[in-house]
């Protein structure tokens, strides 16, 4: 981690954030959108929120456990340097996998998120939740059939985050900021877009869901 304070999201930029849980341990997973428009207002941000949630109940609800439950999706943004407008939505989403669920909070399965840069760490993943016990084999591996499902799964919702629009927000981008480089940071953070995702044949861990 570089020296001296992490360096804040720039303007025309918001953070977004998707929790909920399995069983009852939180979980969350996080991105960033450019965001274009004018005179953008909270109201913008909660509809915003709103196509997102729905994009994630339609792609994500059939490749996870019924355990799994989307509980909130939370945007920050900021439309000038000291200043932000936040939105959220908190319709839950319950998954539809209808079969058992690995019984462990830490297990999930993991997107790779791709982007149009080579860079040596910090690389954006995203950790899902509910795994199912039918997906694997070996007792670590995730089958190609279910592998398939999230890509698609994972790029629907990037199509439909990449569509969305509001009355005054004009065009949406979803991808990571690099808040640092070569052990500094940078000023200000760049975005870069998603372009594609990967799913990883093996299940994940996410220890810190654990205790949560």
């Amino acid at each position: 981690m570089p020296e001296g304070k992490k360096p804040p999201i720039p303007p025309g930029f918001a953070k977004l954030t998707l929790s909920g849980t399995l069983f009852t341990h939180q979980w969350k997973n996080v991105a960033y959108l450019a965001i274009g428009g004018s005179s953008i207002a909270t109201s913008d941000l909660n509809s915003l929120a709103t196509t997102i949630n729905t994009a994630w109940g339609t792609r994500f609800i059939s490749t996870v456990s019924n355990d799994t439950v989307l509980n909130n999706v939370d945007l920050v943004y900021i439309p000038s340097v000291g200043n932000e407008i936040r939105g959220t939505s908190s319709v839950a989403k319950t998954g539809t996998a209808g079969a058992s669920t690995v019984p462990d909070a830490a297990a999930c399965y993991l997107l790779n998120w791709n982007v149009n840069k080579y860079y040596r760490g910090g690389h954006p993943r995203w950790y899902l939740p509910g795994v199912i016990t039918g997906t694997m084999g070996n007792g670590s591996t995730i089958g190609s059939g279910q592998r398939s499902a999230l890509v698609t799964a994972a790029t629907g919702f990037l199509n439909d985050c990449n569509a969305a629009t509001t009355t005054n927000i004009t065009s949406t981008v979803l991808g990571t900021l690099s808040f640092q480089h070569d052990k500094a940071w940078r000023s200000p953070p760049i975005h870069f877009p998603f372009v594609s995702v990967t799913a990883s044949g093996f299940v994940a861990t996410q220890r810190r869901r654990i205790h949560s």
